[in-house]
């Protein structure tokens, strides 16, 4: 019974990152289409280590059981070849699931997943995963993640940070590293209370029924999104009032929230 409660708790949190996720991309969207401006790659900075340990200072004293009392996750994207992919996941030593094992190996130049494993590092677990793109069957779109529950760890957060940006740089990739944390808040303005702390103005704010959530600019911060105008982001925060446990749920992200949470079930 307590295993179908968790994992529909698990669901419901899915489902509020997802929507956490669209509402960023539906902000930027409309404020770029009122510019008419468009947001770029080239516009964009990943998260560094430093940011990692501002948000966890920052959120200490804004969730319920500090910063280790929320889910965490680092997620790394970058473009690589074949090979490049074979050499990160050597270096990070992730081997693959059977059903991707020989796919590293095909020529046909057909759309699908190269590359998917998991390992597990420092209390949580690393994965990689890796999608052909294009038509000659060469060039993937690489995404790591790391992710740690309750109990989580700054050291363990640090060191896989490190890790994975050091296989990187080694293997000549550009890998951008996004940051999310999500749990619970212990005050009814936690959300205000981050901005505030981080030093942080307001870009835009969107609000869909029980959920609010904001994007701001700080200069605390490393990472950053082009918003279009001339305006960058790199913080979002956002609440969601939970009426089944009578709590509100309150998420973070650097520079945008990510919904990878719903791989969480």
């Amino acid at each position: 019974m307590e295993g179908n409660s968790r994992r529909s708790a698990l669901r419901g949190m899915a489902l509020v990152m997802l929507l956490l996720a669209a509402a960023a991309l539906v902000m930027i969207y409309q404020a770029n289409q009122s510019k008419g401006t468009n947001v770029t790659a080239a516009g964009s900075e990943g998260a560094t280590t430093g940011d990692v340990k501002r948000l966890w200072e920052w959120t200490d004293g804004e969730l319920q059981g500090g910063a280790p009392g929320g889910s965490w996750q680092l997620r790394f994207d970058a473009d690589a070849s074949v090979d490049e992919v074979k050499r990160m996941a050597e270096l990070l030593g992730i081997k693959p699931l059977a059903v991707t094992a020989g796919a590293l190996d095909e020529t046909d130049g057909l759309e699908g997943n190269l590359w998917q494993g998991e390992v597990v590092r420092g209390g949580g677990a690393l994965s990689l995963w890796a999608k052909r793109t294009g038509s000659s069957g060469r060039a993937a779109d690489l995404v790591i993640r790391y992710e740690l529950g309750q109990k989580a760890s700054l050291d363990a957060l640090l060191a896989q940070a490190n890790a994975v940006l050091s296989a990187a740089a080694e293997t000549g990739l550009h890998a951008k590293m996004n940051l999310n944390v999500h749990g619970y808040a212990i005050r009814s303005n936690s959300m205000r209370r981050l901005a505030d702390i981080a030093q942080a103005d307001s870009r835009d704010t969107y609000k869909d029924g029980a959920t609010v959530s904001a994007t701001y600019f700080t200069p605390l911060l490393t990472a950053s999104v082009s918003l279009g105008g001339g305006k960058k982001g790199n913080l979002q925060l956002a609440v969601h009032d939970d009426t089944e446990s009578k709590r509100i749920e309150l998420t973070a992200g650097v520079p945008l929230i990510s919904g990878d949470y719903s791989k969480a079930d």
